[in-house]
């Protein structure tokens, strides 16, 4: 079997903790024409739904999938399922996000937040699944009862707030995530659990898999 994608992408050397091992993928940039991270500010959930970023560059921003913005504010935690293309040099308004914390009200206030989490990659995927011919009509509470099948035997809780999850393993998610490492020319890696492929992650730049690598491998393999 040939994955046409993986093309000047060569394998590391796998590294593994109990049950998951990641296998690094090595190559040089795939492109120059992206902003980076840097580039990058999230500015405030403007609605239900609807997460707001401003890129300062004169590139287009690739927004990955499963990024989340978690905070400590009164307000709800969001996440969009779907990598998204944010424009340059502009605001953009990713109006198909999620509301990822159920009993909590309010707009999160984008001011001085530099830190991103991932959601967990079975809730990714099974969004995916549920909703893929209905991208720009699902509701902003689409993952409410995705994140509730997935943590009710983790915290003994039935609401759609992920932040339960996070909150309770947290401390063992850094622990396990602390086991892996991102290598040098590194710009993706296959996962596997169990000796099963669970996921292929490609990034377009070297330093762009750096700035996601540790919430990526941390929240959203981890939490498998």
């Amino acid at each position: 079997m040939k994955f046409d994608f993986l093309d000047g992408l060569t394998l590391g050397t796998a590294q593994t903790s109990g049950p998951m091992t990641v296998v690094p993928l090595l190559g040089d940039d795939a492109t120059k024409d992206l902003a980076s991270f840097d580039d990058l500010t999230f500015k405030n959930v403007r609605t239900y739904g609807s997460m707001v970023f401003e890129n300062a560059s004169n590139k287009p921003f690739i927004l990955p999938a499963g990024y989340a913005i978690m905070t400590k504010q009164l307000a709800q935690d969001h996440a969009s399922v779907y990598a998204t293309l944010l424009l340059a040099g502009m605001q953009s308004e990713v109006n198909i996000s999620c509301c990822i914390q159920q009993t909590q009200c309010g707009y999160i206030d984008g001011k001085g937040i530099k830190h991103f989490n991932f959601i967990p990659i079975e809730i990714r995927k099974n969004s995916i699944l549920q909703h893929t011919n209905q991208i720009n009509s699902v509701s902003f509470s689409r993952l409410w009862p995705i994140i509730s099948e997935f943590q009710k035997k983790l915290v003994k809780e039935r609401e759609g707030n992920l932040i339960l999850f996070f909150n309770k393993y947290m401390d063992k998610l850094l622990t396990f995530n602390a086991e892996f490492e991102c290598v040098a020319g590194q710009r993706g890696a296959i996962i596997l659990v169990d000796n099963e492929i669970i996921g292929i992650e490609i990034a377009p730049t070297q330093d762009y898999w750096k700035k996601i690598w540790n919430p990526l491998i941390r929240d959203s393999y981890g939490s498998t």
